[in-house]
């Protein structure tokens, strides 16, 4: 198949342009991998991690408000016992969501029946302490209250140590996805760019060479000089024509020259041949 300039000058630009839309779309494909990964990363692993922490510390203002309300009988006790057990079941429910595994479901479930638990004992606690000498008060607290309150902060801070390892791998293969996409981007803006150069040659071989030398001949030829010579263009485009062209018109005009030069030549003998014979006619 015989492609004319103007068709390898448009395969180039398109080839070109080819390369430019695959890195585009690899650099997109991967950037969006790349958000989604990160997205994940802070919505979910370091919003698990926070919540947990702040179950640890609701755990522990629990157990110390249970403490005042016993010791003390302090009304406040009673009221922040109440937020902060509130606080913790919707932090709970909240990271329950956020959670894909099912083995990791099932530990904050323990964790949120055993907060529903204590909510169940101190409701019942406050309900008949006045009732209670403060030792049966004490001995209710230490028997139905103090061990389910001791197990939740450590139950919270297993699930928050899984969820900073988790957070931590995951930090770790979002960087590698970076480095990945900057990496992929770079090779293929590498390969775009030595295509772009031996796209370039190419062109520069077949296009613009064989314009070099036909020009060249055109002025020699316009300055009179007719002892050029041909012109060799293997390109079957209209380049090859027009040199193919250009040489067939360098021979025609040699020719005519040639032609042309003979000429004086011929009408000189012919003068001398006329003058010879009227010389013989008047003797």
């Amino acid at each position: 198949m015989k492609l004319n300039v103007s068709k390898k000058i448009l395969g180039g630009f398109l080839i070109i342009s080819a390369l430019l839309v695959i890195i585009a779309v690899i650099s997109v494909l991967s950037l969006k991998k790349v958000d989604e990964s990160y997205s994940d990363l802070i919505e979910r692993r370091a919003a698990i991690l926070a919540n947990m922490k702040d179950v640890v510390n609701l755990a522990s203002l629990q157990n110390n408000h249970a403490r005042g309300i016993l010791l003390l009988n302090n009304d406040d006790s009673v009221v922040n016992l109440k937020a902060a057990n509130n606080n913790a079941h919707v932090i709970l429910e909240e990271t329950l969501k956020l959670m894909k595994l099912q083995a990791n479901k099932d530990e904050l479930q323990v964790i949120i029946d055993r907060n529903q638990l204590l909510k169940e004992r101190y409701e019942a606690f406050l309900e008949s302490r006045e009732s209670m000498t403060p030792e049966e008060q004490l001995a209710y607290w230490k028997k139905n209250i103090e061990p389910i309150g001791l197990t939740i902060g450590p139950l919270a801070e297993k699930i928050a140590s899984y969820a900073k390892t988790a957070l931590e791998e995951a930090t770790a293969v979002n960087n590698q996805q970076i480095d990945s996409v900057v990496t992929t981007v770079v090779v293929f803006s590498i390969v775009a760019v030595a295509l772009a150069v031996i796209i370039e040659f190419g062109m520069n071989r077949v296009i613009s060479q064989p314009l070099v030398r036909i020009t060249e001949a055109t002025q020699k030829m316009a300055s009179g000089d007719l002892t050029i010579e041909a012109i060799h263009v293997k390109n079957k485009d209209e380049l090859g024509v027009l040199a193919h062209s250009f040489n067939e018109m360098t021979t025609t005009i040699r020719q005519l020259v040639q032609e042309v030069s003979k000429s004086p030549e011929q009408v000189a003998a012919s003068s001398e041949q006329l003058m010879a014979s009227a010389d013989q006619t008047s003797q």
